[in-house]
């Protein structure tokens, strides 16, 4: 505060600013925003699915949404809204209420508050999520995304390499469908140019335009992009230019291929394959024992369940996973997610698929909801305590 010339307090830039951040009238703005962004998320998520409409509207600093797909409308995302929120907590929920001596119950309250928003934000940037597929006898300890796709390279021949060289996604995204990069390391023979990355297609005989010229008779015909992400099927273009001179060989690398690009360099022989990224877990899961119980007449199930294994080290313990049952292990959850082949004729072996989650915020949601709902509760004592005391005088 700073004295005018009549010698009245004026606030001071920073106060105005302070005053601004922990007003009730900017969280009211926030949280009505946020009902907003919620509500247009949820009905475009019936056309564009949940991936697609998490990254425009829940993931994004900023996004313009389209009114009857004439008007367009700037808004900003979720995530923003959120950082916003979060300040306005400390200023006003915490650092005035402290200025002011607030009740310590409403203190409480605020501090959950913001520990929900943290989670939330530790969560987006720290958590994985994956899926493990695995057939009786089956054991594993690598999850596979959902999302991601990476160029990997394998050195096969004279002795096979058990580093892989991998392009990531951000990467191959960056590049585009009409770009071009070339990727280079000082320990590879070769540099490899990839070209026109497609996140959903098909190959197809003959030319795609504006795919490149055909390779083999081949070319990538771009797709729309699924509406559940995991069906998406990414490919792009491939040429191998050796460092040690020789003509280029080109190929095309797509998700579903069933063997990878094979070539040869001086004398040694490579691949480069189209893969989901992949990440390892710290401990070994064995399946069992799937089973698995439909509704009558139907191909609905009832009831499906893992016996597995979690092996780690020279400590196994047998464990069971159902649909309301994950196993939680070292930050690990493993949900019973799916199971296939649909339709599959008896005496078919069947798989079991899982959800894997990692989330070192995991249970700061219920740690947050704990201090609330004591936060309110002791303010609620504090307002009733009073309130007797003074019926008593």
């Amino acid at each position: 505060m700073t004295p005018d010339s009549t010698g009245l307090q004026r606030p001071t830039v920073a106060g105005r600013i302070f005053a601004f951040l922990s007003s009730f009238g900017l969280a009211i703005v926030v949280l009505f925003l946020l009902l907003v962004l919620t509500l247009l998320g949820t009905l475009e998520q019936a056309e564009f699915g949940l991936y697609v409409v998490q990254q425009k509207y829940f993931n994004s600093l900023y996004l313009v949404h389209w009114l009857f797909d004439v008007v367009p409308i700037p808004l900003p995302g979720v995530y923003l809204l959120l950082v916003i929120l979060f300040i306005n907590q400390v200023c006003g929920g915490m650092i005035r209420l402290i200025q002011r001596r607030g009740p310590i119950g409403v203190l409480v309250a605020h501090a959950g508050i913001l520990l929900l928003l943290v989670s939330g934000f530790v969560t987006f940037h720290q958590s994985n999520h994956g899926s493990m597929r695995l057939y009786e006898g089956e054991t594993a300890n690598e999850v596979e995304s959902y999302t991601d796709w990476v160029v990997e390279i394998r050195r096969l021949e004279p002795t096979p390499s058990d580093r892989i060289w991998i392009i990531p996604t951000k990467d191959l995204e960056a590049m585009g469908p009409f770009g071009a990069r070339t990727f280079a390391a000082a320990d590879l023979p070769f540099a490899l140019a990839l070209a026109q990355y497609q996140v959903n297609c098909v190959p197809v005989p003959g030319g795609a335009p504006p795919a490149l010229p055909p390779v083999d008779g081949v070319s990538l015909l771009p797709q729309a992009r699924a509406k559940e992400v995991e069906a998406n099927a990414a490919g792009v273009y491939v040429e191998v230019v050796d460092k040690a001179g020789g003509a280029p060989q080109r190929s095309i690398v797509w998700a579903y291929e069933r063997h990878p690009f094979a070539f040869t360099t001086g004398t040694e022989r490579w691949a480069v394959a189209m893969k989901r990224r992949t990440w390892s877990i710290p401990f070994d899961v064995r399946l069992d024992r799937f089973t698995v119980e439909l509704h009558p007449n139907t191909q609905i199930p009832k009831v499906f369940r893992s016996d597995v294994t979690k092996s780690e080290g020279e400590s196994h313990e047998a464990v069971n996973i159902s649909m309301n049952a994950p196993l939680r292990y070292r930050g690990y959850t493993l949900f019973q997610a799916s199971w296939g082949p649909q339709n599959a004729p008896p005496g078919t072996p069947l798989f079991s698929g899982f959800a894997v989650v990692h989330n070192p915020a995991d249970h700061w949601p219920l740690y947050a909801c704990i201090i609330v709902s004591a936060g309110l509760l002791l303010h609620f004592f504090q307002k009733l305590f009073f309130y007797v005391k003074r019926g008593v005088r």
